[in-house]
């Protein structure tokens, strides 16, 4: 009989370890680039894992994310695509998880193998093949930093006051505005504003944002500088240059932003009231860039706040008295008043001590008719709980058994063994249950 069952336990080994075999070997991993020719420093690619398998049960899948020195790896939408196909006349399906590449430096770039995982008992894995890619300089480019790789870049400025002549403590704004596709906003390079005698530069927050509408990516950068005339005098707001890679024409382009002169005007006690104003003009447009930035949060604070003031007008008094309700309903209740019962023990006199604990009695077999003390021993099984009780009422402190007085310690013990008594005589007869006070000055029929 041992020897057939060591045979049975074998044979089930060899198939569990066969199938597991088997499930390892239809689920395929597969790690590739778009087709997109030569790829340049700064250019955004989009690298693709798909997951192969013939269960439709398999998953949900794992991707994490990829660190690699030289490149910026994301993951721009969360969630995968699935796909199906048929392979050899077998239904096979899918997730594709889509990365964006971003290689910052030239040469031979190499993605290590991913490991993407899966929610089973235990957990399993599958890792892709490391996979490596050349990248290159653009032709021409001499300043990386300001390198904008892309089609349809659009990089436009504006500048405020439009006139060319303004006085101490008028403000000039500067707003530069990049825009381009098939590629990321975090790629596109930061606006450098230079420092300009006689002016004092207030750079404000960036404003990055990006869209993915149908695999396609566009991305926005928005860099603004306020600079406050401080001297009297000419002042020129320089030049600004970038470098543009248009990925349809494979060619370099040069985008200067022209340079602004003004002419400041001296006005009449500048040095004292020079820097008042611009402390204001500060906090001014400070608070102008924080309100632009954060209108949308701003306006559903103040709908949260009005619904919140709306339904204290509307609803507080009446939640006030349900709360104040519930309270005097749950000190009325049996939990409330054994709660009380166990931390007054020891602390109480005999007669306020058995008051309580008919209170306690009377509130947990509450129902229809008059419960005396015979009443309740017909609800307690145990005899110790029956005579505890006895000598509880007579005299809760009195000399136990041994000879000792009863402690708090004991008393709380015994009162927790005859609650659990009667609820469970209750639980079986439901009818015993029928009571609504318990009185120590009824006389027994």
């Amino acid at each position: 009989m041992q020897m057939l069952f060591t045979v049975q336990f074998f044979a089930l080994t060899v198939l569990f370890f066969l199938k597991t075999v088997d499930a390892a070997a239809d689920t395929r991993a597969r790690v590739y680039f778009d087709d997109v020719g030569d790829i340049v420093v700064g250019q955004t690619v989009s690298l693709y894992i798909d997951i192969d398998t013939d269960d439709e049960k398999l998953g949900p899948f794992l991707f994490p994310d990829i660190a690699v020195d030289g490149i910026i790896i994301l993951q721009p939408e969360q969630l995968g695509t699935s796909y199906s196909k048929t392979e050899k006349g077998q239904q096979i399906i899918g997730i594709r998880k889509k990365y964006a590449v971003i290689p910052k430096r030239s040469g031979e770039l190499t993605i290590p193998a991913v490991t993407v995982s899966w929610s089973e008992t235990p957990e399993k894995s599958i890792a892709t093949e490391p996979v490596s890619f050349q990248v290159t300089v653009p032709p021409g480019a001499k300043n990386l930093a300001r390198l904008i790789v892309g089609k349809n870049i659009e990089i436009l400025q504006e500048i405020v006051p439009a006139e060319t002549e303004i006085k101490q403590g008028d403000a000039i704004t500067r707003t530069i505005r990049i825009t381009a596709q098939d590629t990321l906003a975090l790629t596109l390079p930061p606006a450098e504003f230079a420092t300009i005698d006689g002016l004092t530069a207030y750079p404000e927050t960036p404003q990055l944002s990006d869209n993915i509408n149908r695999g396609q990516y566009s991305a926005q950068r928005i860099d603004r500088v306020v600079y406050i005339a401080e001297t009297a005098g000419n002042v020129t707001v320089p030049e600004i240059s970038y470098e543009i890679w248009d990925l349809p024409k494979k060619a370099i382009d040069i985008v200067t932003l022209p340079a602004v002169s003004y002419e400041v005007a001296k006005i009449a006690n500048a040095s004292l009231s020079a820097p008042y104003s611009n402390r204001i003009r500060r906090v001014l447009v400070n608070l102008i860039d924080a309100l632009r930035t954060n209108l949308i949060s701003i306006l559903w604070i103040l709908i949260c706040v009005a619904g919140c003031g709306y339904i204290a007008y509307r609803y507080g008094q009446q939640a006030i008295d349900t709360i104040a309700n519930y309270r005097r309903q749950y000190k009325r209740s049996e939990k409330y008043i054994f709660k009380r019962l166990r931390r007054r023990c020891g602390k109480l006199s005999p007669p306020a001590l058995r008051n309580d604990i008919w209170a306690w009695l009377s509130v947990l077999c509450k129902k229809d008719g008059i419960f005396t003390l015979a009443n309740v021993d017909g609800c307690i099984t145990d005899i110790k709980n029956k005579a505890f009780l006895h000598t509880l009422l007579r005299a809760p402190y009195a000399a136990s058994k041994n000879g000792d007085a009863l402690t708090p310690s004991e008393i709380r013990t015994g009162i927790v063994n005859l609650r659990r008594d009667i609820l469970q005589t209750f639980a079986r007869h439901p009818s015993r249950s029928n009571a609504i006070t318990l009185n120590p000055m009824t006389k027994k029929a």
